[in-house]
């Protein structure tokens, strides 16, 4: 049967419009999580300009769940001030970064109290604030303890308040982040309590954090029972200590005397440990490890191949770590040679569980010293499942790449399968 089809409408009689209903507002259309979202990647301005693009448009930018003022480079104080002013709901989010010398440090005071009052931040989830270095002696208002909602805290350049005794703790905080932060008055208690007041912390990151009042012999404890992932990167001696972190999977230490710190790591699966800024008076605590890395994967060393107490540390971790797969070894070797680390003293430091898994070896920065060699061709005779060694050479090294291929070549191998490769030379910007 042929199909049947309905004759089109008829026109409307001579001299009569059609009625038209408004078009579709595409804008006002999408779901307000999308709208959002693409509004919160725009610069300030551009932000407001977008009222005339819609109806539904019109004042979105005022109760926008995300203010990232990070992407916003070039407004002044005025303009955050008429922001916050104009907000009629909770901020979710709030971002800013600024370099500009004529904003006030009382300012940063006033927009974390509008943030913390009426429509800002009771539901405040995500707080990243970067300063100015100036701003390091400046106390963040103590309003920013009040923000229970926290699941991001991340600060820059600038000075955190005391901690109050009345302080009832971070529920939600998942990821601590502190850079060039100065912590007062007893400040690594301050930073313990932070902590140990954030039950659910996953991830804290410590870099160039200033502990008023604290030196190597304070007594205060860090304690995380949930904690993932930690890096700590200081550059002056601290006290406290670390119980077991129970749950600690990735960890990078990075200042002077923190090696103590690696008794409460004993479940990582990464490590990352920087030899050079290690004290003398830390090698006994790495000579006495009373564990297993049981866990440990990979390791990551900083070393110093002219320095035999780092020689003498890395043997430490490495005696340590029985299931090692994966070890990246990067050279800062500097200086002449205390003594030479030969096959002698090298085999003297083996045991039989070391390098019993372990397939993949980088090293760069290689100087060609002679520690670093009698290293490679440890490695080369005793792992005996190594598929790869990577090599790059510093830039000033002291061999070629072709002089050295002669040389490796010549190191016998317990691993049939074990592959050196030569990944060429450092630039020189590498090396500085």
């Amino acid at each position: 049967m042929a199909d049947v089809q309905s004759p089109p409408p008829p026109p409307p009689p001579s001299g009569q419009r059609r009625l038209v209903g408004p078009a579709p507002d595409a804008l006002g259309s999408l779901p307000l999580d999308v709208l959002d979202s693409i509004l919160s990647r725009l610069h300030i301005h551009d932000v407001v300009r977008t009222s005339a693009l819609s109806r539904s448009w019109r004042r979105r930018w005022e109760s926008l769940p995300t203010v990232d003022l990070t992407r916003s480079p070039g407004i002044s104080a005025s303009d955050v001030d008429a922001l916050l002013l104009r907000r009629t709901a909770p901020a979710r989010s709030f971002r800013l970064a600024t370099r500009d010398r004529s904003w006030s440090p009382t300012a940063f005071h006033d927009w974390l109290l509008r943030l913390s009052r009426g429509g800002g931040g009771g539901g405040l989830r995500d707080l990243e604030l970067t300063l100015r270095y100036t701003y390091i002696n400046s106390k963040l208002n103590s309003c920013l303890f009040s923000f229970r909602e926290l699941t991001s805290l991340r600060l820059h350049c600038c000075g955190l308040p005391h901690v109050p005794t009345e302080f009832a703790g971070f529920p939600n905080l998942k990821t601590m982040y502190l850079s060039v932060v100065k912590v007062q008055r007893h400040g690594g208690r301050g930073l313990a309590t932070l902590i140990a007041a954030s039950p659910v912390l996953q991830e804290v990151t410590l870099i160039d954090v200033v502990l008023i009042g604290d030196g190597p012999d304070e007594d205060w404890v860090i304690r995380a029972s949930n904690l993932r992932k930690l890096t700590i990167a200081l550059g002056s001696e601290y006290g406290g200590r670390m119980e077991d972190l129970p749950r600690l999977e990735e960890c990078c230490l990075f200042g002077l005397n923190y090696a103590k710190y690696l008794t409460g790591m004993a479940r990582v699966t990464k490590l990352t440990f920087y030899c050079n800024c290690m004290l003398s008076t830390e090698v006994d605590v790495l000579e006495r490890l009373p564990f297993l890395f049981e866990n440990l994967r990979s390791l990551i060393l900083g070393v110093n191949f002219c320095m035999m107490s780092h020689i003498l540390a890395i043997f430490c971790l490495l005696r340590s770590a029985p299931v090692l797969e994966e070890l990246d070894v990067w050279n800062w070797s500097e200086g002449a040679q205390e003594m030479e680390a030969n096959d002698v003293f090298l085999n003297a430091q083996w045991i039989n569980h070391m390098f019993a898994k372990l397939h993949v070896v980088r090293m760069k920065k290689v100087y060609c010293l002679n520690n670093e060699m009698h290293f490679i061709e440890f490695i080369l005779s005793k792992a005996r499942v190594l598929r790869v060694l990577s090599l790059t050479l510093a830039s000033d090294s002291l061999s070629s790449i072709e002089e050295a291929i002669i040389d490796i070549t010549e190191y016998p191998r317990a691993s049939p399968d074990a592959q050196v490769i030569f990944m060429g030379v450092e630039p020189e910007s590498a090396n500085k």
